[in-house]
């Protein structure tokens, strides 16, 4: 897999590189969070958003300045018994 940092990463189009965030963090998000559901919407939410922009740099500073309503803080699983 090609790290998003790599030249050939960084042509794609930004929905795509969001897409592939989006694919490495499903697993991590359910094994971590017990509203993963919410969280992986909000990614996807995210995916949507990015193809207003032209590169990360504009989708950033956009998303830094004006975010947008997103899920509450975080709610870890409680840990096994």
């Amino acid at each position: 897999m090609i790290g998003l940092g790599e030249p050939a990463a960084r042509k794609s189009p930004l929905p795509d590189q969001l897409g592939r965030v989006r694919k490495f963090y499903a697993p991590l998000l359910e094994r971590k969070y017990d509203n993963s559901d919410a969280r992986l919407r909000d990614l996807e939410q995210l995916q949507t958003i990015c193809g207003r922009f032209q590169d990360r740099a504009q989708f950033l500073t956009e998303m830094t300045l004006d975010p947008p309503n997103s899920t509450p803080g975080p709610r870890r699983r409680s840990p096994p018994r």
